[in-house]
């Protein structure tokens, strides 16, 4: 897909995002932009070795649980607590 990002896109970009270009900075700016736009290009051409577009599997850890720190140690260091809870002062009446 072919997409040539003109001055009235960047108008309306700049519209839609609040950016203020400044006077003279415009071309610099269009030429940016459609390096940018042509590398986005580039990479949504590059499929997944499973071509469905997902991330391959084995990508990710398995979701197991692990053993938690212990509750005696971390409470050791709080200068207040009750019932295994840390007490901290009121910040709300």
């Amino acid at each position: 897909m072919e997409f040539e990002f003109g001055r009235e896109d960047l108008k309306r970009l700049q519209e839609l995002s609040r950016l203020d270009i400044p006077e003279g900075e415009e071309e610099q700016t269009l030429t940016e932009l459609r390096r940018i736009l042509a590398f986005m290009e580039r990479l949504s051409a590059v499929k997944d070795a499973d071509e469905e577009g997902s991330m391959p599997v084995g990508a990710l850890r398995a979701d197991e649980p692990a053993p938690a720190f212990d509750r005696e140690a971390l409470m050791r260091n709080a200068k207040r607590k009750k019932d295994g809870a840390y007490l901290a002062p009121q910040t709300v009446e």
